[in-house]
């Protein structure tokens, strides 16, 4: 944030911006926030939503993928990739697979691998990373979660810099009787020579 645009942030990180204003970061989990009662999520809804002094509080920027810059400038990895999964089946295991590049000049070995979740695991490669290559780590999700929206991260703690690099997986849960259901309903469209009503499976 320092470095972005020739410096321009430094004054708002700093506190001694010439319009006193400000700019702090805070990590928190995306989404696991409510707004202040009476603001809307309703985009529609112009005079609550977007033009309410509330409103405009509760805006925020969700920062999915950081670079850390050396002090020569070039970029090493990323210090939080973001997958968007889309629909899981509920209770169904899958595996994403993750590519992580050191752009740094230094090797850089990831020495533990850490969940928020035990449905949630991944391995950390056996060799460093070297210096302008890219390994691939596997992350995989049991699938047993709530029905709904998930994210769940996986944190790989390195010897070098960044000291922490996050995978994130993040999407939607739906019950393993949905899926049956739209597979058996496809499964009689493909073999009726009834007319299907097409907009009913979604195509």
């Amino acid at each position: 944030m320092r470095v972005w645009n020739n410096g321009s942030l430094v004054p708002y990180l700093d506190g001694r911006a010439p319009n006193s204003g400000s700019l702090t970061l805070e990590r928190a989990p995306f989404g696991e926030e409510q707004a202040k009662s009476g603001v809307s999520d309703q985009l529609k809804d112009l005079r609550k939503s977007v033009y309410d002094p509330d409103a405009a509080r509760e805006r925020r920027i969700e920062i999915e993928r950081v670079e850390v810059a050396s002090t020569s400038g070039e970029a090493l990895v990323m210090e939080q990739q973001v997958k968007r999964v889309g629909k899981l089946v509920e209770g169904v295991p899958v595996e994403f697979v993750f590519d992580v590049k050191n752009n740094g000049t230094k090797p850089l070995r990831i020495t533990e691998v850490k969940a928020d979740c035990g449905c949630t695991t991944a391995q950390a490669p056996p060799d460093p990373i070297e210096p302008g290559s890219t390994v691939k780590i596997p992350v995989q999700f049991s699938g047993r979660a709530p029905q709904g929206d998930f994210r769940r991260t996986v944190r790989l703690i390195t010897d070098g810099e960044p000291t922490e690099i996050e995978l994130i997986l993040s999407g939607i849960i739906v019950p393993a009787r949905c899926m049956i259901m739209f597979a058996h309903a496809a499964s009689i469209a493909q073999h009726s020579t009834m007319p299907v009503n097409h907009s009913l499976l979604g195509q």
